[in-house]
């Protein structure tokens, strides 16, 4: 993207009668007609011709793949710009150096994902799933993780300035070494998580939260707010 680009989202609506879920689209251009994953006639052919698009390119703008499962595919060195992935299933995702700047992957899931020294920039993971994935020293910076339930979950060495984890369930999740200034951690669930190494000090938490130079200490039997 060039300095002063201005993304747009696709947010064009299924054609089917009272179907309020976005088309599926490359680039603005509606190759597959206006349909949602859901009432897409040939769903598979759909499904392939957007993962080949994605595989066969270093930059991927405006596009809406909602509702998709992406299973075993590399996605490192990818750049996603203004992308729309709602709904969709990750599962074995490779994604080393990948960037994603305005991008939308709420109410998704990643399962066994490595998110790895990636820059993700003003996106939303909004009511996500994520387990067992990883995001050491990637950076997630003006990033909405609120709602996010992460199990198993790696955020080491990780730059979260100015994310949000509001209302979080996290379990087993550690940001060892992560750069967590501004980020906020309001009535969050939380269950053997480690904030070891970061700056904890500089993050927002729920009252009844204790912080230490070393750890982050929660009350036990309390769901914050």
């Amino acid at each position: 993207m060039k300095s002063g680009d201005i993304l747009m989202f696709n947010t064009t609506i299924c054609s089917i009668p009272h179907c309020k879920k976005l088309a599926l689209s490359v680039q603005n251009r509606g190759k597959y007609g206006v349909f949602c994953a859901e009432h897409m006639p040939n769903i598979q052919w759909a499904r392939d011709d957007i993962c080949e698009y994605i595989t066969a390119s270093n930059k991927i703008i405006t596009l809406n793949a909602s509702g998709l499962d992406f299973i075993g595919l590399d996605f490192s060195g990818k750049r996603f710009y203004g992308c729309i992935f709602r709904h969709c299933i990750f599962t074995n995702i490779i994604a080393e150096k990948m960037q994603a700047r305005l991008s939308l992957f709420e109410f998704s899931r990643f399962i066994d994902c490595r998110i790895v020294k990636s820059h993700i920039l003003a996106a939303s993971f909004a009511g996500s799933i994520l387990y067992n994935t990883d995001f050491t020293g990637s950076e997630l910076i003006h990033t909405n993780l609120c709602g996010v339930s992460a199990e198993n979950t790696l955020f080491d060495n990780t730059d979260l300035y100015n994310s949000r984890f509001i209302r979080a369930q996290l379990s087993d999740v550690s940001f060892r070494g992560a750069n967590i200034q501004n980020t906020v951690f309001y009535g969050i669930v939380q269950k053997n998580i480690t904030f070891k190494g970061s700056n904890a000090g500089h993050a927002f938490f729920s009252e009844g939260v204790t912080i230490t130079k070393s750890e982050v200490s929660f009350p036990t039997g309390k769901i914050l707010i």
